[in-house]
């Protein structure tokens, strides 16, 4: 069974609005919502729908994960990068094809092995800035909460970053708007998860980024990827989640890259006025092990 996480804080109903520049006004208290996100990450879909990643067929899996989410009701599908494994324009295509349905409702950052060029040019509709090599990030808002996604690739890099630029935009986002509580969602997981390899594969420059948070106390939540596995940690008051792959899984705090036997997943995410509740969801089973040798 997939594990469940509830917090509990005051609520405020808030309404919905789409990318913002501007803080929410706050509804009469007797109108309450409650708003879904889903969170997917670590696709690594390559043009061939036969290729495949260490044995897993991620066209497949992912195309699997759609399917189950297909008839669910959400406010938004957020990814947070390695769309692409192999950085193609095709791959792009595809992708965007298959959130057909969807895209008014995406909202995506890259991880370390995209293309940004290719992404924004895929996705202009869901990025901020139109500049081919700045980061691709987004702003937005479900309900009462603010979202705030953050660009962590250094082209060329597994590792990331985020580079003074970036970091003073996130500070004048988050001093822009004090009250609201607020979800970051990035690739590169902010703090340690306990596995020695991926840990040096990190964010490299997170002491400015826990700065900025621990000067922030209304972000709530930092969603990311990268790690191909469920964790959960602390930064400030911040709570600090990844999410499963939608294709390979690694095993947790392994010293060295060892692939896990859990099917791929996603993250649900209900947002109520200053409270969530979320869970990864699985597949129901694993149909594609994967391969080391392969």
């Amino acid at each position: 069974m997939p594990s469940v996480i509830v917090l509990i804080f005051v609520t405020l109903p808030i309404s919905s609005r789409g990318l913002i520049d501007e803080c929410h006004r706050v509804l009469p208290e007797s109108v309450s919502v409650n708003h879904r996100i889903l969170h997917l990450t670590d696709l690594h879909l390559m043009s061939d729908a036969q290729q495949r990643l260490r044995g897993v067929p991620t066209q497949s899996t992912l195309t699997s994960i759609l399917d189950q989410v297909r008839d669910q009701t959400f406010d938004r599908l957020v990814i947070t990068g390695d769309l692409a494994h192999d950085e193609q324009a095709a791959t792009y295509a595809w992708l965007r094809a298959q959130l057909d349905d969807w895209l008014d409702r995406c909202r995506l950052v890259p991880g370390n092995h995209d293309n940004r060029s290719l992404l924004r040019a895929t996705f202009p509709e869901h990025v901020l800035g139109a500049e081919p090599d700045a980061p691709v990030t987004f702003r937005d808002s479900v309900g009462d909460w603010q979202l705030i996604g953050l660009d962590t690739q250094i082209p060329g890099s597994v590792a990331g970053n985020l580079g003074p630029e970036q970091l003073t935009w996130l500070r004048r986002e988050l001093a822009g708007c004090p009250g609201q509580p607020t979800i970051i969602w990035m690739h590169h997981p902010p703090v340690p998860i306990g596995s020695e390899w991926l840990d040096a594969l990190g964010l490299q420059d997170p002491t400015v980024f826990q700065e900025i948070i621990a000067a922030a106390p209304h972000v709530r939540l930092i969603l990311a990827g990268h790690v191909h596995q469920e964790f959960s940690g602390r930064l400030e008051q911040a709570e600090v989640w990844t999410t499963p792959s939608a294709g390979v899984q690694f095993v947790p705090r392994a010293p060295t890259p060892t692939y896990d036997a859990l099917p791929p997943g996603y993250r649900l995410l209900q947002l109520e006025p200053e409270a969530y509740q979320t869970q990864v969801i699985r597949l129901a089973e694993l149909e594609f092990p994967p391969d080391a040798n392969a």
